[in-house]
């Protein structure tokens, strides 16, 4: 069980230690291995690659799956 980051593009960021922490609970409480596909940007107003909301800014968010047992 953990958390793995394979995220491309301009979500490529890592996601916050606070975010990663709380998914590592979680995981580890429910049997499941995190796979994060989309993780932190740039935050709005400064130079670096974003795209959409600001949700992902700074790694706060990320869009991710869920497996158990492979």
């Amino acid at each position: 069980m953990g958390i793995f980051q394979e995220q491309r593009g301009i979500r490529s960021r890592p996601i916050s230690d606070a975010l990663s922490k709380m998914l590592n609970a979680a995981a580890s409480s429910a049997g499941v291995d995190v796979h994060i596909f989309s993780g932190g940007q740039a935050a709005k107003g400064t130079k670096g690659a974003r795209t959409g909301s600001t949700r992902h800014d700074l790694g706060n968010a990320a869009d991710l799956t869920l497996t158990m047992d492979g």
